[in-house]
């Protein structure tokens, strides 16, 4: 009878607990629980969701290069879909708030089929670096938009990455002030993360393979060719999308004049670079995405803020006009696939 007492208690408080573990992996930068998925074929995964690759760009960080994060406290919950970066509200119909995200929003994604027990498992899975789409103003790489049902039934770790966008990730002065492309910055300091830390996962930080579609696509081209991303990836998928498309890169001149007349809508029109960056950075997020949907005018690009070449090569992305880096074959050598789908551009057609 006690014996049955004593079971009935362990019951009783096993019944207030979480008793179902997730995986578990420890980086230098701190200690990360994930969870469990199911592919479409019945295999069991672990995915992490939401792990910072970078500081968050706010405060004096906005508008500027992308900072490693170097350590968090405690053991990061990885179960959960992470924050989208500041966007239009396209997606989520029901919410009545036009503008989506969070500036705390430069998260990645991991998944694998096995996470290894320790460092001298061998388990080393080729890694699928996936882009999002979305113009460069749009997207996400959250799980419920880009998770790996479908991917990982084959032997593979994926890992998916947000960006900045919009004017947030590829507005520029043109100098140092607003340095431009910091959108691509932030995917190259996340696969520098890859590199240093996909082993833990089951990846093989020597077999990266990038990938993404239409803006992801684009972004994918201009990784081959930074200097950047030299050491970081050894194959390319490039799916509708090219560096050389109207809507993947902005002549400078035309990128600065962007710069000034968006300050120009926000009040902050004069003074200096200099002046221009601080006073964007003490702007409400709110009036700097909602600016971005009055923006385009009858003399402007449909998707003002885009890629461009930057004038100093010492910390730049891209210091030369990608069609020439191409015919000069000035890119990097791995192996490289591109494709289109038959309709291509549909979208614009149907208005």
């Amino acid at each position: 009878m006690a014996n049955i007492g004593a079971l009935f208690i362990i019951a009783y408080f096993a019944s207030f607990c979480n008793c179902e573990t997730g995986p578990f992996v420890s980086l230098k930068q701190g200690d990360i629980l994930g969870r469990y998925f199911t592919t479409r074929k019945g295999r069991t995964v672990s995915g992490f969701s939401g792990i910072p690759y970078a500081q968050p760009p706010i405060g004096k960080l906005r508008f500027k290069s992308s900072v490693p994060l170097e350590q968090w406290s405690g053991t990061l919950n990885a179960t959960q879909p992470h924050a989208v970066c500041p966007q239009f509200n396209y997606y989520d119909k029901e919410n009545p708030n036009p503008i989506a995200g969070s500036e705390n929003c430069l998260f990645l994604n991991v998944y694998t089929p096995q996470v290894p027990k320790d460092k001298w498992n061998n388990i080393s899975y080729p890694v699928l670096f996936y882009i999002h789409g979305g113009s460069f103003s749009v997207g996400s790489a959250r799980y419920d938009w880009l998770g790996p049902e479908l991917l990982l039934d084959k032997d593979l770790v994926l890992v998916t990455v947000n960006y900045r966008l919009g004017a947030l990730g590829f507005l520029s002065t043109g100098d140092d002030s607003i340095p431009a492309n910091n959108g691509l910055k932030d995917q190259v300091l996340a696969l520098r993360w890859v590199k240093d830390n996909i082993a833990t996962f089951g990846g093989n930080p020597e077999k990266v393979t990038i990938s993404g579609n239409s803006a992801g696509g684009s972004s994918v081209h201009y990784l081959t060719l930074s200097p950047m991303t030299k050491g970081l990836i050894t194959s390319a998928i490039i799916q509708s999308g090219v560096v050389i498309s109207q809507i993947a890169v902005i002549p400078r001149n035309e990128s600065i004049g962007y710069a000034q007349r968006f300050g120009e809508k926000l009040n902050c029109s004069s003074g200096t670079s200099e002046d221009l960056l601080k006073c964007l950075q003490g702007r409400h997020l709110y009036d700097i995405v909602k600016q971005q949907l009055t923006f385009s005018t009858w003399d402007s690009s449909a998707i003002p803020f885009l890629p461009t070449i930057e004038q100093k090569c010492t910390d730049a992305f891209l210091c030369r006009n990608p069609f020439k880096l191409m015919q000069s074959n000035d890119i990097l050598d791995i192996p490289i696939m591109l494709g289109i789908v038959p309709n291509e551009g549909i979208i614009v057609s149907a208005g």
